[in-house]
């Protein structure tokens, strides 16, 4: 018969990052997630299109980054995070926009040394709208700070 034990080999280190989902206020809500290490934007902005678990959902918890985001790639230079993103996302409009936008720039600013999010659909640079409603070419923060925990 075939063994049922598993192969010994080192079990995967995972880290412990922060997304961020939405309140039922409309406010951001800090969520843990275990990603493998190291946890590059990329993982970690794929937990996030993942959404809330059923415990965070019942707690009234949801994400407006739609299921069918592909995370194209993510990458940090001198300060700011350039997330590609292809799929559903590029479907967001109004407030749903405003929603996931503001998720993805505070779990990417969650990261040491990350200040600010420039945005790409399928490779193209796209200006994304703050909190305000004014379409920039590189988020922060700052410009979400009315929906901010």
């Amino acid at each position: 018969a075939a063994s049922s034990t598993s192969t010994t080999g080192p079990a995967p280190v995972e880290v412990t990052v922060q997304i961020f989902l939405l309140s039922s206020s409309g406010h951001l809500a800090p969520a843990a997630r275990d990603v493998s290490f190291p946890a590059p934007l990329t993982a970690i902005l794929g937990a996030l299109v993942d959404g809330p678990t059923n415990a965070e959902a019942a707690a009234g918890l949801q994400s407006a980054v739609p299921a069918g985001t592909n995370v194209v790639s993510a990458t940090v230079a001198a300060g700011v995070a350039t997330v590609d993103l292809s799929g559903t996302f590029a479907q967001l409009v109004g407030q749903a926009q405003i929603d996931a936008v503001a998720q993805i720039v505070f779990t990417a600013t969650a990261l040491p040394g990350v200040t600010g999010v420039s945005f790409e659909l399928s490779g193209q640079p796209v200006a994304v709208p703050t909190a305000g409603g004014a379409d920039v070419p590189t988020a922060n923060r700052g410009q979400f700070a009315s929906m901010a925990p």
